[in-house]
């Protein structure tokens, strides 16, 4: 192990951990990724992990402003 082991987990999020920062919960979670409309993730063997950047480029791009208007993401970068 690198002393940069910890640094680099730390940007990976357990199922648990997105569903709480998502307000769903696992097996929604799960759901999502099956049917390939959740976030990216990552697979380690069995473990599925998250890196937080793709979390949060999935929040953003789920960003509307009313519940027919998506929200452009180029506006978003400005």
């Amino acid at each position: 192990m690198t002393g940069r082991s910890p640094d680099l987990r730390m940007e990976l999020g357990s199922p648990r951990e997105v569903a709480d920062y998502l307000h769903v919960t696992v097996a929604s979670l799960a759901q999502l990724r099956y049917v390939g409309r959740g976030p990216r993730f990552v697979k380690a063997g069995a473990k599925v992990l998250y890196r937080w950047s793709d979390v949060f480029d999935y929040v953003s791009s789920n960003l509307y402003e009313r519940t027919d208007v998506k929200v452009d993401p180029a506006v978003l970068r400005g």
